[in-house]
């Protein structure tokens, strides 16, 4: 529940909290839970309920579906891509689905202003001792300066992760605490973290208070720039 934020004291008054996931992290919060981390996606699941609900799938609906399921696997590459995963985007690709019209607005299609974002980001990049960890920065500030939106931020963590001997990548990521802040200055972080599939990151994340998978997890923390960027190097040590 704490992964939804300040609003968390409220959404837990609610008197009945539907949780449908598959982060083998989730805590089974809520009045009813659907939980099965054997999904490829949350998407899998919300597919099996509209099927046995006997609900018929729109052509807006399978859009939804098949992009959800393409990008929690990262387009059909990460380990979580089961059988289901292929599937299910089959039938959507049958409903009318344009697999090449999704892929070039989620992967393909840039903007000016994401690309400067995106030089900034690598810009950042730092490497731990031992090698086996990247990580890189993502401030309001670079937000700003671009001209980019927060929605057009994803992925940028993927270009740490792939840096050779590199078995854990971690992004932090800012949240909007408004104004710029100096380095020292304590502030809302996000800290995505990816794995090569050698490292449990769900455990890091989870450890903080956050969750995941085993190959890619997040959590919140409130810290000072200057602070969080040695202590999370400082993981690299244990792997």
């Amino acid at each position: 529940m704490q992964r939804t934020g300040k609003i968390a004291d409220n959404i837990s008054l609610i008197p009945s909290i539907i949780n449908i996931d598959h982060h083998i992290t989730n805590t089974g919060f809520g009045t009813c839970q659907l939980i099965d981390s054997s999904a490829c996606a949350t998407a899998e699941i919300i597919y099996r309920l509209i099927k046995k609900m006997e609900i018929t799938i729109t052509r807006s609906m399978a859009f939804s579906i098949y992009t959800a399921i393409m990008t929690d696997t990262g387009a059909f590459r990460f380990s979580n891509t089961n059988k289901a995963a292929f599937s299910i985007c089959a039938e959507m690709v049958d409903m009318g689905v344009d697999p090449n019209f999704i892929a070039n607005h989620v992967y393909i299609t840039y903007s000016i202003s994401r690309i400067k974002l995106l030089s900034m980001v690598i810009e950042s990049i730092e490497v731990s001792e031992n090698g086996k960890m990247s990580i890189m920065e993502l401030t309001q500030e670079m937000l700003d300066k671009t001209g980019t939106k927060r929605e057009d931020v994803g992925r940028v963590i993927n270009y740490a992760r792939h840096l050779e001997d590199v078995k854990v990548a971690a992004l932090i990521f800012e949240s909007k605490n408004g104004g710029h802040k100096s380095p020292d200055e304590e502030r809302e972080f996000h800290i995505s973290l990816r794995s090569n599939g050698t490292v449990d990151v769900s455990a890091i994340a989870t450890a903080f208070g956050g969750g995941g998978h085993m190959s890619s997890a997040g959590f919140n923390i409130k810290s000072s720039l200057t602070t969080i960027k040695p202590r999370i190097l400082s993981l690299a040590e244990d792997f």
